[in-house]
């Protein structure tokens, strides 16, 4: 769309963070931090997506053609948009447990549809074992979304409802870094992401 114009934003923000040394043991670390904020969007970049109705889009399954999968584009709306975030890190010579969640909600200013762009409601938590012994460290992350059921400008979105699943994802991953050895500098990483 050659037509849009930039966006300008004012934001409300606040936040709040703790930090805990030795809590369990010696030279470990235990913190904290969240923020609130709300914002007036003027002329958001928004997506809008256009689906011809019929049969499903051949696009992504055999025989891929003909492809009617649609038109997508980004207009221009005003709109209010609001979100929090919490993080929570532990961390000592062995183990990094860190697990935050973050919630983003938005709507078209005046009124009730809600922004295409906002993703769900989202929870990680990241779990790494160090070993110092042979410089290594073994860890896994895992993502749970919550489902969306959103109602868009039937006006600029067809279809103008969406509805999704939530999902989880599971990562695993191992890295080695050696020290102090003709190998220091070299980094190894494996990992399998979507287990």
């Amino acid at each position: 769309n050659p037509n849009l114009k930039p966006e300008r934003a004012k934001t409300f923000e606040f936040g709040t963070g703790f930090r805990f040394d030795d809590v369990i043991r010696d030279g470990d670390g235990l913190h904290f931090k969240s923020a609130y904020h709300i914002s007036q969007v003027d002329d958001l970049i928004n997506l809008v997506v256009v689906m011809p109705p019929g049969p499903p889009a051949t696009c992504f399954f055999p025989p891929h053609v003909p492809c009617s999968a649609g038109t997508a584009t980004s207009t221009n709306v005003d709109a209010n948009i609001r979100g929090a975030e919490f993080e929570a890190e532990y961390e000592n010579e062995r183990i990094s447990l860190n697990i935050n969640y973050s919630s983003i909600q938005g709507t078209e200013r005046g009124a009730v549809f809600d922004l295409s762009s906002v993703t769900p409601d989202r929870l990680n938590a990241t779990l790494i074992v160090k070993i110092p012994e042979v410089d290594a460290s073994v860890g896994g992350r895992i993502e749970f979304a919550g489902g969306l059921d959103k109602n868009y400008n039937p006006a600029t979105h067809s279809p103008d409802t969406e509805t999704r699943s939530g999902y989880s994802v599971l990562d695993v991953f191992a890295t080695w870094q050696p020290v102090g050895s003709v190998l220091e500098g070299v980094r190894v990483d494996l990992g399998i992401e979507n287990v």
